[in-house]
């Protein structure tokens, strides 16, 4: 459900997250649950803090300082819960494989949406795509559509190409299922080619590079091996141009469109404009306080997306400045790093890591950089996005057999 109709279908996931929360401390009591010292300590001292950003938040009036408790505070608490009964690796198969599905399940809802569209089928599907917030449109030769698991396709290209290039010696995955991840790299390749969002066009071109790095980093021979870097851009380029062509497309203007996303002082540019507007309002803010910030929800002057929820903004990492300064910054990003220096670690020492770990950390790579201009990261739907690497890493780490390693 996280992955396929995400922020949906409230009151169902809340249902069955109450029934697994429940079956989770009935084996709680058998004592089954085990988190790694160093992950448990660095996560309540995460949660700490943003207690205390929220209160200091309170204390200035800021609009959403109990608002953004569940994401700062309770989800993260709760994922830690739940990885507490992971702690074995071999748990983790499932999860890698559902990424794989969810992307092919996402992938194909953007391409029926596009093709109920163009009136190439018609499937009467229009009422439940509407609930994932189905939209579809073409305007001057470019397309674009949106659907609310866009954002696991985001995630989904960079996991999946990581997948395919990873050394066979550590692949784990049957034949079947590098058919199946094959198969989703080009289901989210399509979905890239008509998704009309800017985001995942410099995530997806970016990929490779954040994928080399971090490759590197771990200790593995070179990922880009010639022959399938030629089948994916061949690929690439003749889905792009049979797409062109069949719906008369302009490639030129798809990518004077993408141009024009970054051309911040154009004000017939909704979008960009209102990121320019955030931009200076939460600078501004922030200057004002540098160490400690505004608090948790707090509202930047000069700048409301939304009067239901003043203090929400496109400009993640921008706004959590404003609202929790250098300390708070500084606080979050090291949890972050940690888990990643510790995670390369990890995969130098214990090759075998590699095959779920790698994938996960490009993939979030890239989420963390598509996060600072969506706030993804804001909704309990993408935070397993982080919470998911930080599992497999509490379960690795509870294996005596590689801790004198790490």
């Amino acid at each position: 459900m996280m992955l396929v109709v995400p922020t949906t279908y409230q009151k169902e996931r809340g249902v069955l997250l109450l029934i697994i929360v429940v079956g989770c401390l009935c084996k709680m009591y058998v004592g089954k649950w085990k988190i790694h010292p160093s992950i448990f300590h660095i996560g309540i001292a995460c949660v700490t803090v943003s207690l205390s950003f929220m209160l200091y938040g309170l204390f200035n009036d800021a609009p959403g300082a109990f608002s953004v408790g569940t994401v700062y505070v309770v989800w993260p608490l709760l994922f830690m819960f739940f990885m507490g009964f992971l702690n074995d690796p071999a748990y983790f198969d499932g999860f890698i494989k559902m990424i794989i599905v969810g992307v092919i399940v996402s992938a194909v809802m953007g391409i029926l949406l596009v093709f109920e569209g163009f009136g190439l089928i018609n499937l009467n599907i229009n009422s439940f795509l509407e609930v994932q917030g189905a939209g579809f449109g073409i305007n001057d030769g470019t397309l674009e559509y949106n659907l609310y698991n866009m954002t696991t396709i985001i995630f989904g290209f960079p996991f999946l190409l990581s997948l395919v290039l990873l050394p066979k010696k550590i692949n784990v995955l049957s034949k079947f299922w590098n058919y199946l991840v094959l198969f989703a790299l080009m289901s989210a390749l399509f979905a890239l080619l008509i998704s009309g969002r800017r985001a995942f066009w410099v995530i997806s071109f970016a990929s490779p590079l954040i994928l080399f790095v971090i490759f590197r980093m771990s200790g593995l021979a070179n990922p880009f091996k010639l022959r399938p870097i030629i089948v994916i851009i061949l690929l690439i380029s003749f889905a792009s141009f049979i797409w062109s062509a069949a719906f008369k497309l302009s490639p030129i203007d798809i990518i004077y469109d993408i141009l024009a996303g970054f051309d911040f002082s154009d004000s017939s540019n909704f979008s960009s404009f209102a990121r320019t507007e955030q931009f200076h309002a939460l600078l501004n803010g922030w200057m004002d306080n540098p160490l400690l910030g505004s608090g948790h929800g707090a509202a930047a002057l000069g700048s409301v997306r939304s009067d239901e929820q003043a203090w929400a903004y496109e400009l993640t990492y921008l706004a959590l400045l404003f609202q929790v300064g250098l300390i708070g910054v500084i606080v979050y990003s090291s949890a972050v790093l940690w888990m990643f220096v510790k995670s390369i670690r990890l995969v130098r020492a214990n090759p075998e890591s590699a095959a779920m770990l790698l994938p996960l950390l490009v993939g979030l790579t890239c989420f963390l950089i598509a996060n600072a201009t969506n706030p993804y990261l804001a909704k309990f739907d993408y935070l397993w996005t982080i919470f998911l690497p930080i599992g497999i890493l509490n379960a690795y780490l509870l294996r005596g057999s590689i801790r004198h390693h790490l």
